[in-house]
């Protein structure tokens, strides 16, 4: 599977999944989406991996602590965004959801000695930029009902 084909599928499913979170409403508990959510993610990995790789799947023998303490952070964090997407608009999570590259940024330098690239520190800050506008917290559109006039006029 080309890593193209592989990106377009994260973006969809990433852009799809706070809509069908959202659809559920409290028919399905947020636990529950979770746990079949984790449950498919597995299933799809031991099938998808061996065929991108041509390799079969390998199970840590010797790190099983770093790939447990790895695995309940991921689980954590796919469970805390879709609670998230429970209680607030989706743009709103997405919005805080969005902030996560910048730790990246900073915790890539940090613990792996990455360098940072002056065009990262600049496209990060415009995208705080953003974030300090969208007003996530608040009623998100604040920006534009004072600085854009809109007139729309219905025929």
């Amino acid at each position: 599977m080309p890593v193209v084909l592989l990106l377009a599928l994260i973006t969809v499913s990433e852009a799809t999944i706070g809509v069908f979170v959202k659809l559920t409403g409290d028919v399905i508990p947020i636990q529950t989406l979770n746990f079949y959510a984790l449950i498919f993610a597995a299933a799809f990995l031991a099938l998808a991996i061996p065929q991108t790789t041509g390799r079969p799947l390998r199970f840590p023998r010797g790190n099983v602590k770093d790939t447990v303490i790895i695995g309940a952070l991921i689980a954590a964090q796919i469970s805390v965004f879709n609670y998230a997407m429970t209680l607030v608009p989706i743009a709103n999570a997405v919005v805080f959801w969005s902030v996560a590259p910048f730790f990246v940024f900073i915790f890539s330098a940090i613990f792996l000695g990455e360098p940072a690239k002056k065009s990262y520190v600049l496209i990060f800050g415009v995208a705080l930029v953003g974030v300090v506008l969208a007003r996530p917290l608040g009623d998100g559109d604040w920006f534009v009902r004072r600085h854009i006039k809109w007139d729309i006029r219905v025929a």
